[in-house]
């Protein structure tokens, strides 16, 4: 089974949701995973924020595409 890996961590789930349409734009398969509703944190810790997932194999690519489409906010 293929690793997946975390390529960047969004502060709001659109800039999550615009990374991920130009990862598919590129053909690259992504998921985005809300670590802000995990218990790990409690109900008063961090919140984490919006986790960018690809297979491991993609990953240079989209860290590339997620740093362009961060630069752009």
């Amino acid at each position: 089974m293929e690793r997946i890996v975390t390529i960047t961590t969004c502060d709001n789930p659109f800039l999550a949701e615009l990374i991920k349409q130009q990862l598919a734009d590129n053909g690259i398969a992504s998921m985005i995973v809300d670590q802000t509703i995990t218990g790990v944190n409690g109900g008063y810790g961090p919140m984490p924020g919006y986790a960018v997932r690809v297979y491991e194999k993609d990953e240079a690519a989209a860290r590339a595409i997620a740093e362009e489409a961060m630069g752009t906010r």
